[in-house]
């Protein structure tokens, strides 16, 4: 796994490195992403979800392991598990709100939306928003 040999790396000869060895950019986007998530030895499932924002899953425990070959294998299987259940193995949880949800209560489209709906997912992957419903009515309020 090339994320276990640019761990070490300064972020400039990380780009250096990746620039000279491949032009996929999503490719350096996701070392770059594994090398600076530090693991944790305990995660709550909104950790878990956060973290799945900034990591595959799947991929930083691989990672993970590798750098830490002594840490009991039963600890990832069990954040897997964990990711398996929450439905974040391998990307970020689907955010309850869309734009259109917005629009459906009259608001024009505006710069407004990419804000409301960040504050949305914060407030979902913080456990506080658990469904559309929880979303919606969160919604209305915030808007109205």
């Amino acid at each position: 796994m090339l994320s276990v040999i640019c761990y070490k790396f300064t972020k400039n000869d990380l780009g250096i490195f990746l620039s000279r060895l491949t032009n996929k950019t999503k490719l350096s986007k996701n070392i770059a992403s594994l090398t600076k998530t530090k693991f944790e030895f305990s995660y709550t499932d909104s950790e878990i979800l956060h973290l799945a924002t900034k990591v595959n899953i799947e991929l930083f425990l691989l990672f993970s392991q590798a750098l830490h070959p002594s840490v009991d294998a039963e600890i990832f299987l069990s954040l897997k598990k964990r990711a398996i259940n929450l439905g974040i193995l391998n990307s970020k949880q689907e955010a309850l709100l869309k734009g259109r949800d917005i629009i459906n209560l009259g608001i024009k489209p505006s710069k407004d939306y990419a804000d409301i709906l960040d504050k949305a997912y914060t407030l979902q992957i913080d456990l506080i928003l658990k469904t559309r419903e929880d979303a919606l009515l969160w919604l209305k309020q915030y808007l109205l």
